[in-house]
């Protein structure tokens, strides 16, 4: 998985209200970005997802964006 690639996902991810899945993460970056070489797969998603310190998991492949504590 390359910067680029991480880096789309954090932006679907900050764009994306309520509950999502890497499924829907993926779509959302290659209906923007296209399908080109440097665009992963679902699970590849969902391994970043679960490492992600703004990302918390619902229930199994099933994730949401956690709010800023401000």
């Amino acid at each position: 998985m390359n910067t680029l690639f991480k880096r789309w996902i954090r932006e679907a991810v900050d764009s994306t209200d309520g509950n999502f899945t890497s499924k829907t993460i993926l779509d959302k970056i290659i209906y923007k970005r296209g399908n080109r070489s440097s665009i992963g797969t679902a699970p590849a998603v969902g391994w970043l997802l679960a490492r992600m310190p703004n990302v918390e998991k619902v229930r199994d492949g099933v994730y949401r964006r956690k709010e800023n504590e401000d």
